[in-house]
């Protein structure tokens, strides 16, 4: 892959709330980070402490999950030394979550190599592979689990359909990649619930793998594919598909490539 790491060390530094909090800026006293061995899935075991009353800003790591889980009730397969963490996070009452998981991922590919980019709604690619996957859920009123997971090093122990299109950062110290990712994350965060996404919906664009090229789009609830050529997402971060006929606004979905 033509990208480069941006600080060579020990993936298998441990991480844990000591050594990660002299390392952040933006994100410094706006997360409370747990580390866990390992649990089924970040985003349940948050949920689960969510509704115990645990605050904003509580967020969850594993070194292992066993049932990680991304889009559609698809499974997350996490490679070892990967990162898979969930924040929880409370917008402010006014704020709709439209947009939200655009706002995440850009704010993961800003704090990657710079080749990385964007796959509508919220996946993170690096040379149209696949480095990172957001999953974003309800945890009550304004209130959200941030799920997300970040490949990092060899993805061939993952199985052989998931490794095809996997990508893994090279050898990266894990704690300056962590930390780097909650302050942008934070950031991205802070001017969402001011703003929404409007204000960031220039720099999605100039990251969108897709941009002006000839796409298939899948519903969840399955049909034929609508094609058309992507002209990326509006102010509400809704994608805008040029069909045979008009100009669509998409809400939600999956993009994948039409084959030429």
């Amino acid at each position: 892959m033509s990208i480069s790491s941006p600080v060579c060390a020990d993936t298998s530094a441990p991480l844990s709330p000591e050594s990660l909090q002299p390392l952040l800026r933006e994100a410094a006293g706006r997360i409370d980070l747990q580390v866990l061995a390992s649990c089924d899935s970040t985003n349940l075991q948050l949920q689960a402490l969510a509704k115990a009353g645990a605050p904003a800003g509580t967020l969850l790591l594993a070194e292992q999950q066993t049932a990680g889980r991304g889009r559609r009730g698809r499974h997350w397969y996490q490679g070892p030394q990967s990162l898979a963490f969930s924040l929880l996070w409370r917008l402010p009452d006014e704020r709709p979550p439209a947009g939200l998981s655009l706002a995440v991922g850009l704010a993961i590919a800003e704090a990657l190599p710079a080749a990385a980019r964007l796959k509508w709604p919220n996946d993170v690619l690096i040379d149209g592979r696949k480095v990172a996957g957001i999953l974003i859920e309800s945890a009550g009123t304004q209130r959200y689990v941030i799920g997300i997971g970040i490949n990092l090093g060899d993805t061939d122990s993952l199985p052989g359909e998931v490794a095809a299109i996997a990508a893994g950062l090279p050898a990266t110290d894990r704690l300056q990649l962590l930390a780097g990712v909650l302050d942008r994350l934070i950031v991205t965060l802070d001017a969402f619930a001011a703003h929404g996404f409007a204000p960031l919906q220039s720099r999605w664009q100039m990251r969108n793998a897709y941009q002006d090229l000839a796409v298939n789009l899948f519903f969840a609830e399955g049909g034929d594919p609508v094609q058309g050529i992507c002209r990326g997402v509006d102010a509400n971060g809704e994608l805008l598909l040029e069909t045979a006929t008009c100009l669509q606004t998409i809400a939600s979905g999956e993009v994948s490539l039409r084959l030429q």
